[in-house]
């Protein structure tokens, strides 16, 4: 039943409008306030050498900061793709999908600004993985919605 498109009888069905809008704003907003979190971190962690710019630019083009940022961002999505899920209360997959699919497609048109090979190499690892985390986020919703259902 869960994740087929059938909604338990007495759930309550969102606009798909709200769906969306939720499950995007969650990845999107998410993303935003962690990356500010993690630079404040990352700036009070470094001190007094944060007034030497090589050195915060050397951390933040180091490959462990790249992967903190793309671990945050993918957890992100996970989350954005569960809010849509959940609000959705039906077809899970499909919506988590979409809300995932539009935020990347957002988020490219915000941030798509730098010629660097590595940030594209970055960038295409995200739209590969985009499906399978918003489809992780989903099923996360739908083993959740089922052991409700059985316990209920």
């Amino acid at each position: 039943m869960a994740g087929s498109g059938k909604t338990p009888p007495g759930s309550a069905r969102a606009p798909a409008w709200k769906v969306i809008v939720l499950g995007v704003s969650t990845d999107l907003g998410g993303t935003f306030v962690l990356s500010v979190l993690l630079s404040i971190v990352a700036g009070l962690w470094l001190g007094e050498l944060a007034s030497d710019e090589g050195t915060v630019r050397t951390l933040m083009e180091s490959g462990a900061w790249t992967a903190l940022g793309f671990a945050a961002g993918s957890a992100c999505t996970v989350l954005g793709a569960y809010v849509a899920a959940r609000v959705a209360n039906r077809d899970e997959y499909g919506f988590a999908l979409v809300s995932s699919l539009i935020a990347l497609a957002l988020g490219e048109l915000v941030g798509s600004g730098s010629d660097d090979m590595s940030s594209f190499m970055l960038r295409v690892a995200g739209w590969l993985l985009t499906a399978p985390l918003a489809l992780l986020g989903a099923r996360i919703r739908v083993i959740q919605k089922e052991r409700h259902i059985t316990k209920g």
